[in-house]
């Protein structure tokens, strides 16, 4: 099932930059896939953010960085057409229902111990004020999850979001 879906959005991508224009070229797509369609959220003719290419990198062994590099220096005449996809990649922004002092990060070794762990950047510390998250920039970090079976990164993800909290003083 989820090849199929990746197909199809792949195909839908592809639809979508051809009526853009868009030939040739590394570009950020976000798209919002059901089971019954594939829609565009956006289109953005540059790299991916929030360390999207690393996580690209660590799935299909592709350096998108390296790879914009050769197609803008003319190093490749051909679009990459071949992915393969060797894991799936989950990215979990942390939020904060609440604002106030942080006391602690509470779950942040056991988060590390996961299967799918890949790396972790924490943006609160003990003592520090944190608001209320209202938008990705005021998130109190960012958990990185590669695996090559999707249950377990379903897992992994629905841990750290359980377990990784922080606590007030």
């Amino acid at each position: 099932m989820f090849e199929d879906l990746a197909d199809r959005a792949f195909n839908y991508v592809e639809k979508v930059n051809e009526a853009l224009g868009v030939w040739y070229g590394i570009n950020d797509v976000e798209l919002k896939i059901s089971p019954d369609r594939v829609c565009i959220i956006e289109q953005n003719g540059r790299m991916p953010g929030a360390l999207v290419p690393k996580m690209i990198e660590a799935c299909t062994d592709i350096n998108c960085y390296d790879l914009a590099l050769d197609i803008y220096l003319g190093r490749i005449s051909q679009p990459v057409h071949q992915v393969v996809f060797k894991k799936h990649f989950c990215i979990c922004c942390l939020i904060s229902n609440e604002s106030g002092v942080v006391f602690n990060v509470e779950g942040v070794e056991e988060v590390r111990g996961l299967a799918s762990f890949h790396m972790m950047n924490l943006y609160a510390t003990a003592g520090e004020h944190v608001e209320m998250t209202s938008d990705f920039l005021s998130s109190w970090g960012v958990v990185y999850l590669v695996h090559e079976n999707l249950e377990i990164l379903k897992s992994d993800s629905e841990f750290v979001h359980e377990k990784l909290c922080l606590q007030y003083c």
